[in-house]
C-alpha cells in the first residue's frame, strides 16, 4: 500500500522558499543529501520509505518493526533536522553575502 504524494516531504524540503530562490537548486540538493546522510539510521529509513517510497505508516512500522507511532516520530525528528540543516545553511549564504 503506498501513500499519494506526501506533504512537506523530501521534495518541499528541498524546493527554494521563494521564487527566486536563497540557494541554487543544487546547492539545495547536495546541502539535503548531506543532511540526509548525518540522520541516524531510524529516521533516515523512515523519511525514505515515507517521502521517497510513498510507504504508509503501518507498512514502515512493519516492515522496521516498531510502531506506527515511532514511525511517526522518527518521521516528525527527520523533518525537523532536514528543516534546521537547511535553515543554517541559508543563514550561512546570507551572510556570507
Amino acid at each position: 500500500m503506498r501513500a499519494g504524494p506526501p506533504v512537506d516531504s523530501l521534495a518541499d524540503l528541498a524546493a527554494p522558499s521563494d521564487p527566486v530562490g536563497d540557494l541554487d537548486r543544487k546547492e539545495r540538493a547536495r546541502v539535503l543529501r548531506s543532511a540526509l546522510r548525518d540522520l541516524d539510521i531510524m529516521p533516515y529509513e523512515v523519511i525514505v520509505m515515507h517521502d521517497l517510497e510513498g510507504c504508509k505508516h503501518a507498512e514502515i512500522a512493519a516492515k522496521l518493526g516498531i510502531s506506527e507511532l515511532m514511525s511517526r516520530q522518527h518521521l516528525s525528528a527527520a523533518r525537523k533536522a532536514l528543516r534546521k540543516r537547511l535553515a543554517h545553511e541559508q543563514h550561512r549564504e546570507e551572510s556570507s553575502e
